[in-house]
């Protein structure tokens, strides 16, 4: 199994994860014009496309994606907020609790913390194991047992967010709203030590701030703490999602 990001910032999100035989897309905030290219398989081995909230960077482009034949699932209030018009027989209403099976697939949605009310999604696939989705959100109180990976927002430090609002390069009406609405590194460190890490292979940390992230120190700062191998998600990144022993490729992807 393989992650691939289109993009995980606020100019846009899309996360496929993808095998030989099916794809599963998180976000519609970048072009099908970006997401056809990096599929390996045909648009008709999607399984469907999971929107965390209504906001444009990650519900922009659901009709489009619709036009295509791609189901989409998202909660009634990202319906709500982007009619789906004539294509609405391609919107999927999920809630909080319940499981759904896409292909070999299972999601689980679970309830965050944003200015708008926002899914996180638990994933699990034979392939790769168990997902954990964060992202968007100023906090997680769930638990997660027997992850293998974890996609966490990890948006801003608090030094840096601090030293912006004193520069004037970061409003304060601004500053307040990502205080109360994103992932800080601190926040990030004491959700992934909540959780057993003992089967993680890898951390992906997403949504990382343009002005109030430092990506490097956030890897590395996360990477002592855990142990376990840390990515980025930037642009047009790749990365391999394993559940078995590292070096036994056991013929998957």
């Amino acid at each position: 199994m393989k992650l691939k990001v289109l993009g995980s910032n606020s100019r846009g999100n899309c996360y496929i994860l993808e095998n030989n035989r099916e794809a599963l897309v998180i976000e519609a905030g970048m072009s099908f014009s970006r997401l056809r290219p990096a599929l390996d398989l045909k648009v008709s081995d999607i399984v469907g496309c999971l929107i965390s909230h209504e906001h444009s960077d990650h519900s922009r482009h659901i009709v489009k994606f619709a036009r295509e034949g791609i189901n989409i699932l998202a909660s009634r209030r990202v319906f709500d907020a982007v009619p789906m018009g004539r294509y609405r027989n391609m919107g999927f209403e999920i809630e909080p609790g319940n499981e759904y099976v896409l292909g070999d697939f299972i999601v689980s949605p679970f309830t965050l913390h944003h200015d708008v009310p926002c899914l996180g999604f638990l994933i699990d696939h034979p392939d790769c194991g168990s997902i954990a989705f964060v992202s968007d959100t100023g906090f997680c109180d769930h638990i997660f047992p027997g992850l293998n990976h974890i996609i966490i927002e990890c948006n801003y430090a608090k030094d840096i967010l601090d030293s912006n609002i004193r520069s004037g390069r970061v409003p304060h009406i601004r500053a307040k709203r990502i205080l109360l609405t994103h992932m800080e590194l601190e926040r990030c460190k004491e959700t992934l030590l909540a959780n057993d890490l003992a089967n993680v292979r890898n951390i992906v940390l997403a949504h990382l701030s343009p002005d109030n992230s430092d990506a490097g120190r956030f890897r590395s700062e996360i990477s002592a703490m855990t142990g376990k191998e840390v990515y980025i998600a930037g642009e047009d990144a790749e990365i391999c999602f394993y559940s078995f022993p590292p070096g036994d490729n056991s013929g998957r992807i």
